[in-house]
C-alpha cells in the first residue's frame, strides 16, 4: 500500500553522500549528516540521494519511508539502529532496566526486514528506555 506524506519537508545541504530513508541530525548550520548515534538530536528522514554538498530534502513530519537494519513488525516503536548507518531498528522488546535514552523515530506502518523501506510515521523528539 502506499501512503502519502502529508508532512513538511525541508531542504539543507548534505554534508555528506545520503541516500534515501535514512535518519539524520543537524552536523553545520543548514547541513545534515547520517545519526550514527543515539547522542544527536534526529531532525528528519531523508527523502532522496544526495552528494556532498547538494541540496536534499528532509521529512521532518508525517510519514516516511525508512530503511530497516533488521526484521521490524508492523506497529512497532522504531528508533535508531547502532550500526552508525542511520537506518532504523524496532525498539519492541528493550531492556528498560537499562538507563540508557534512545531517540524514537516513530511506528512502523508495515513490516519489513533488512534493508527494506517501510512507512513510518514521525514522532521525532522524543526518546525511551533502553
Amino acid at each position: 500500500m502506499a501512503y502519502a506524506n502529508e508532512g513538511k519537508i525541508i531542504s539543507l545541504k548534505a554534508g555528506e553522500t545520503l541516500t534515501s530513508g535514512i535518519a539524520v541530525y543537524l552536523s553545520a548550520a543548514n547541513t545534515v549528516s547520517i545519526a550514527i548515534t543515539s547522542s544527536v538530536a534526529i531532525i528528519g528522514i531523508t527523502s532522496n540521494y544526495a552528494d556532498t554538498n547538494d541540496g536534499i530534502g528532509i521529512i521532518v513530519d508525517g510519514v516516511a519511508k525508512c530503511v530497516c537494519n533488521a526484521s521490524i513488525g508492523f506497529g512497532d516503536l522504531v528508533g535508531l539502529a547502532t550500526d552508525a548507518t542511520g537506518k532504523v531498528k524496532s525498539l519492541n522488546g528493550i531492556n528498560n532496566t537499562a538507563s540508557t535514552m534512545i531517540p524514537l523515530i516513530g511506528v512502523a506502518l508495515e513490516t519489513g526486514t533488512s534493508t527494506s523501506l517501510i512507512p513510518v510515521t514521525l514522532q521525532l523528539g522524543n526518546s525511551v528506555l533502553r
